[in-house]
């Protein structure tokens, strides 16, 4: 399972992590079909692990066709309020919100589901 060779990976090297956008969301909102791929936030202070978690979990990085994309943030407000669900690390509902909002693939709709179920809004 892509997720849990990946978390595992960054929990080893002890890189701070939330899952975002599909991944997160079908762990507390689910809709659809369940993420093919893999999406996570880390802190810019992570990025020289990077390689590291990468090599563990067997990843190599590709131009196309990605199963795991980690987005870089500057400041920790992305991670705040995380959680823990079925064992993973999951971005707050605010922030999947936010982010599935801004995604391109389905995020509008996915992100309108999130809001129903979890955000009461």
């Amino acid at each position: 399972d892509l997720l849990r060779i990946v978390t595992d990976a960054l929990t080893t090297h002890g890189v701070e992590y939330a899952l975002t956008l599909g991944s997160g969301a079908q762990l507390v909102a689910p809709h659809g079909t369940s993420a093919d791929t893999a999406s996570a936030l880390v802190p810019q202070s992570a990025v020289a692990k990077l390689a590291r978690v990468a090599e563990e979990a067997g990843l190599a990085l590709v131009d196309e066709g990605e199963s795991l994309t980690v987005y870089v943030t500057r400041d920790k407000s992305p991670l705040l309020f995380a959680r823990q669900v079925e064992g993973f690390c999951v971005a707050s509902d605010v922030q999947l919100y936010l982010d599935l909002w801004a995604w391109p693939r389905r995020g509008k709709e996915q992100a309108k589901h999130l809001r129903a179920e979890r955000l009461k809004y």
